[in-house]
């Protein structure tokens, strides 16, 4: 029987290492010279999905086996992961890097930031796919070992030498498209009043101008993010200017910031997948892209439901006066606000608004503001904040506006200090300079903090709205802290010691 089992045995472990083996991925890369990157994740696995991860941040998740990223400030160093898993538990990672991929490209030795470079514009595209004003900066700064003339991912279109509009050019229409992408009568004119080096038959097509990508990112706010928008086509560039940009949120139009950015508060909606969508001016017409993500402020647990309740009477019995209220709903504790004013008509009104959920652990703040009618005219005015479950708290708005009052407001939140004053502690804790860091970064199960050597700290984890996942007092140096797999996403920690305080950031997978 012995002899009977041991071939079994056998087969069995050269199976197992036969699965192991195949639980296996490697990423491809093709680095384009304007910044867009494509990455390909390799495996004999089927059936699997892929997390990719672009300096440690999540990018994209899915079955898509493939990613396509932008370089966008042409930073030279940066790191691509992917996290291949299947339903069997198959879990395998790779990561490239930019000296991984071009090892023969990059020689420190030759880097010297004292060499006094002219500050010319003549202009080669390094080795590292990266344009540099001169050779002196691709050699001395860059370290690049080879460079080529000219920008990087330029095509070499127009040669002066061909232009010469002596020549007598027949006056026909037999139309090309010359390389650089303008329509020419004929093959004659694109070569002697071009200069072109190539061209096709025919007309040319409508020339996309614009590759508009846009980056979010979560702002120090809880539940408020952050919106960028940039061409892909010209990925020197820095995010495109409010003048060529207007953004709006779910079809709502909202504000703009520096750079042509905004901020939209995920709370500032009811809808269950919340969608930012920037309409650029490319040339001679008007773009759009749009970004979207489920709307997590919408879970009851994480957030309580607002509703606006008001009770109005005004202007005379046949009730064509119109009352134009100017309210602004506000986070006290950032720069952060949602215009809800309304227009009222008919002369009365008791009516409620349902609107989103609001973040727990921040203040909030109501202002009423007489838009358009007479003040005198108004017979009652009254406002309910609902938080919750609570019973409406009626308050007189037509009093504090009749005792002069430019504008009344109301303050409210959710687990926030009595009457939403915070105090000002005695002593503020300085941000750490310690490289805390979580390990893994992405993480599934477990994580571990590190960068401090002494003494415990207090470790809270929070979700983009603010609220608390967990908290683990009194934690030593990578003490390993269990991570409920719920939590998936983006998970923000605030590390406490002695006198010191970091925040890292952390993707659970």
């Amino acid at each position: 029987m012995r002899f009977l089992l041991m071939p079994l045995f056998l087969f069995l472990w050269m199976s197992s290492l036969l699965a192991q083996s195949e639980c296996a991925v490697e990423l491809d890369a093709e680095l384009g010279a304007t910044g867009a990157h494509w990455f390909e994740a390799i495996t004999e696995v089927e059936g699997a999905t892929f997390q990719w991860n672009v300096n440690g941040s999540s990018l994209a998740e899915g079955n898509d086996n493939t990613l396509e990223w932008y370089n966008m400030l042409g930073a030279p160093s940066w790191e691509v992961c992917v996290v291949m898993e299947t339903e069997e538990g198959c879990v395998a990672e790779d990561c490239v890097t930019p000296a991984e991929l071009m090892p023969d490209c990059i020689d420190e030795a030759l880097i010297d930031p004292d060499m006094a470079c002219f500050e010319l514009w003549a202009p080669v595209c390094g080795c590292d796919g990266v344009t540099y004003i001169n050779s002196c900066y691709a050699t001395h700064i860059g370290g690049v070992t080879s460079f080529e003339e000219g920008e990087c991912g330029s095509d070499p279109c127009i040669d002066e030498n061909l232009i010469d509009p002596n020549v007598p050019c027949p006056a026909i229409w037999d139309p090309v498209c010359g390389c650089d992408g303008v329509t020419y009568s004929n093959s004659c004119e694109a070569e002697h009043l071009g200069g072109v080096l190539a061209y096709t038959q025919g007309e040319c097509g409508p020339t996309v101008m614009c590759d508009l990508v846009i980056e979010a990112s979560p702002s120090e706010v809880t539940g408020v993010w952050n919106f960028l928008v940039y061409d892909g086509s010209n990925p020197l560039a820095g995010p495109l200017s409010a003048d060529e940009v207007e953004w709006d949120g779910n079809g709502e139009v909202v504000g703009e910031g520096p750079n042509g950015s905004t901020q939209v508060a995920f709370w500032g909606t009811n809808d269950f997948l919340f969608v930012a969508c920037a309409t650029v001016w490319c040339g001679n017409e008007w773009v759009e892209v749009c970004w979207e993500t489920a709307n997590n402020s919408q879970s009851t647990e994480a957030c309580a439901p607002l509703t606006i309740v008001l009770n109005a009477g005004w202007g005379s019995a046949d009730g064509t006066d119109t009352l134009g209220l100017h309210l602004v709903l506000a986070m006290v504790d950032a720069d952060m606000e949602l215009d809800l004013s309304l227009e009222l008509e008919g002369g009365s009104v008791d009516e409620s608004w349902s609107l989103f959920c609001l973040p727990a652990g921040h203040c909030f703040e109501l202002e009423a503001e007489l838009e358009s009618g007479d003040l005198d005219d108004i017979d009652v005015l009254d406002i309910a904040v609902v938080m919750g479950q609570e019973l409406p708290a009626w308050q007189n708005v037509l009093e504090g506006w009749s005792e002069g009052e430019g504008s009344w407001t109301t303050t409210f939140g959710v687990d926030v200090i009595e009457d939403c004053e915070v105090e000002e502690p005695d002593a503020v804790p300085t941000v750490s300079t310690l490289p805390i860091a979580a390990v893994p970064n992405p993480a599934r199960g477990w994580v571990q903090f590190t960068g401090w050597t002494e003494g415990s700290a207090h470790v809270v984890l929070r979700n983009a709205l603010g609220q608390t996942l967990a908290t683990f007092p009194k934690v030593m140096p990578s003490q390993p802290l269990k991570l409920n797999p719920s939590w998936r996403g983006v998970v923000f920690a605030e590390i406490c010691g002695a006198d010191w305080t970091s925040r890292p950031v952390l993707v659970v997978r």
